[in-house]
């Protein structure tokens, strides 16, 4: 009898309290190497993705994480907590007997701190933000921690790592799909002549909605055919409540909020793609975009902004338009030109599904991390 070959554990930290670009991401890639690892989750103790993962068949453990704000009160307790998180999960580490931990994103600092009172394992850290959203010195004081105590650091874009160095502990990886669509999206002919947009994120202020509902005011007032959705969470925090609550007021202003819908969050990306015309992303600082991936998979045209890492998932003026960060005019201009041209629209459409398939394939995303990996544990 052959024995059975027991598969290396992977600790994944995740401190996302609501579904996020970040959080599928690797959720994506879990499901895609459990065969050859054996994952386990450790999410916050109130994390509305607790009942996903173990739908999903991985296991979870969790944690009381706190993240560093302006709060008199979470600065006080932030490390205390983050020292208390380190000793539970150097013992859930040792139990699971992990080769690797790997934190999903730079500012958890758990895994550091672990490394630090003796934890015995490999630590990998991903970056998954634009490192420029936050004060120099604290991104300073992240990177030369993770310098110390990370094996490898994995930039979800080249935007990313050239906000930090050219050390050799990091790596650029894009994130992938789950899976490509089977079948294009391309809209041939909408219904009334009626160009639909869409905005799918999360309301956090600095995601650009308010951008966009500027742009798509001017467009409309040219174009009376447009018509927008917003779709997106506010992964229950009130001031992504009150951002959703200003934009909705803002459309009753300018009278357009009969051709604009607010919507909540989505489990269904596929279905919602299939509806739109032209995708928007005016984020002010985007470290990759899963959601714009997934729109120019789907064979759907895209305006984003020059936030950071769009600027990597497709061509300008080939699948989409590149426009000026905080640039409502220029959005407007972009918008119209999709609007008006079908021909452009399916060119886009045509060329962003070829430019993803290659770029974003397999041995460019999921298995560059396998390969990763395969090289710390074999070591």
């Amino acid at each position: 009898m052959v024995a059975k070959v027991k598969k290396p554990t992977v600790l994944i930290i995740e401190n996302s309290i609501d579904t996020t670009g970040a959080f599928n991401s690797i959720f994506n890639y879990a499901r895609y190497a459990q065969a050859e690892y054996h994952f386990l989750f450790v999410l916050p103790h109130k994390s509305q993705l607790l009942k996903r993962v173990r739908q999903s068949g991985f296991e979870v453990e969790t944690l009381p994480f706190r993240e560093i704000s302006k709060n008199s009160v979470n600065l006080l307790l932030y490390f205390p907590t983050l020292l208390i998180n380190a000793i539970r999960l150097k013992k859930i580490a040792q139990e699971r007997q992990a080769s690797i931990v790997h934190v999903n994103d730079f500012y958890n600092l758990v895994g550091v701190m672990t490394k630090a009172i003796g934890g015995k394992f490999t630590l990998l850290t991903h970056v998954r933000f634009m490192p420029n959203r936050f004060p120099p010195l604290l991104v300073k004081f992240w990177m030369k921690l993770n310098l110390v105590y990370s094996t490898y650091i994995i930039c979800v874009s080249k935007a990313v790592k050239q906000c930090l160095s050219d050390h050799s502990k990091l790596r650029v990886i894009y994130d992938s799909l789950a899976s490509f669509p089977s079948e294009f999206v391309f809209r041939e002919h909408a219904e009334d002549g009626r160009i639909k947009l869409l905005y799918l994120a999360h309301y956090i202020p600095g995601k650009g909605q308010d951008i966009a509902l500027e742009a798509f005011v001017n467009a409309y007032q040219q174009n009376p055919k447009l018509r927008f959705r917003f779709v997106g969470g506010d992964m229950g925090l009130e001031k992504n409540k009150q951002y959703k609550e200003y934009l909705e007021q803002r459309a009753k202003a300018l009278e357009i909020y009969p051709v604009i819908e607010f919507n909540g969050a989505t489990s269904n990306v596929a279905e919602e793609l299939k509806q739109t015309d032209i995708f928007l992303n005016f984020s002010e600082s985007e470290s990759f975009s899963m959601t714009c991936l997934e729109a120019l998979a789907s064979g759907v045209p895209l305006v984003a902004t020059d936030s950071g890492g769009p600027a990597e998932l497709f061509e300008h003026g080939m699948s989409g338009y590149l426009v000026p960060n905080r640039d409502a005019e220029a959005g407007t201009k972009a918008i119209l030109l999709l609007a008006e041209d079908k021909r452009i629209r399916k060119r886009f459409s045509q060329n962003g599904i070829s430019y993803v398939r290659c770029k974003f394939s397999t041995e460019n995303t999921v298995g560059k991390l396998t390969n990763l990996y395969a090289k710390i544990v074999t070591c």
